[in-house]
């Protein structure tokens, strides 16, 4: 349980490094957020990395099957659509985000205690999306 935590704590600490890249908003950084996004997920996924983004939210979930793990695949998820965003890509972003909401519903379902953090950021990204607000 502390590897989770540690690995949980990096990617909120990751998401903070790419909000300041996106604040500071030259294509140079937004290229750099994405690298570093994608060396994570490579970082997070291992051997499964070329596979997990190929498949549906459910097959990926149950091929991840440890719901942190799923939780935090879905936040890296989240913030590669919203640096495809900021990069003037939208259909992808939005793609990306929706995908991400997916994940992080996967997770809720899976984790064996209830994780009121998990349901209050699906359900911040949910309001984005009226209307898709279970996790």
């Amino acid at each position: 349980m502390a590897q989770r935590d540690v690995v949980l704590r990096w990617i909120e600490e990751f998401g903070r490094l790419i909000a300041r890249l996106l604040r500071r908003g030259t294509t140079g950084d937004l290229d750099l957020a994405l690298e570093e996004i994608e060396r994570a997920a490579g970082d997070l996924l291992g051997g499964l990395a070329p596979l997990v983004p190929r498949l549906d939210a459910p097959s990926a979930a149950a091929l991840l099957d440890d719901p942190e793990r799923i939780f935090a695949w879905a936040q890296l998820v989240d913030l590669r659509g919203v640096v495809r965003e900021a990069k003037g890509s939208r259909e992808e972003g939005t793609a990306d985000r929706l995908r991400a909401l997916e994940l992080a519903r996967e997770a809720c379902a899976r984790a064996r205690i209830p994780r009121p953090d998990w349901a209050d950021w699906a359900a911040a990204r949910s309001e984005e999306r009226p209307g898709d607000s279970r996790c």
